[in-house]
């Protein structure tokens, strides 16, 4: 692999870590009333806490991916199938995540 390739695989890592805070922003502001007698220094706590935990998720919801992007195959059904397998285990894990919204 070349060094293009792995920094499309960290663009698309990073794409997908991002949406992780704002969910947990929009959580927070759809329940905001729940939360309304936390002090905003334990809410910004409780965000960087919430980054290892993204990480981890974007980690395991991309495992396959990553494996499979390691793997020297250039053909574009190939780079296809990367794709989908990005869109389709991050758009799972991301529906999942937001289910309390």
């Amino acid at each position: 692999m070349n060094k293009q390739e792995y920094l499309t695989i960290i663009k698309r890592l990073i794409l997908a870590f991002s949406f992780y805070p704002l969910i947990r922003l929009a959580f927070l502001i759809t329940n905001n009333d729940y939360f309304s007698s936390i002090e905003w220094s334990e809410v910004l706590k409780a965000f960087l806490y919430g980054f290892r935990f993204d990480l981890s998720t974007v980690l395991i919801a991309n495992s396959i991916f990553i494996i499979l992007s390691v793997i020297p195959f250039r053909h574009k059904l190939y780079q296809l199938l990367l794709k989908s397998v990005f869109v389709c285990f991050n758009g799972a894990f991301l529906i999942i995540n937001i289910i309390d919204l």
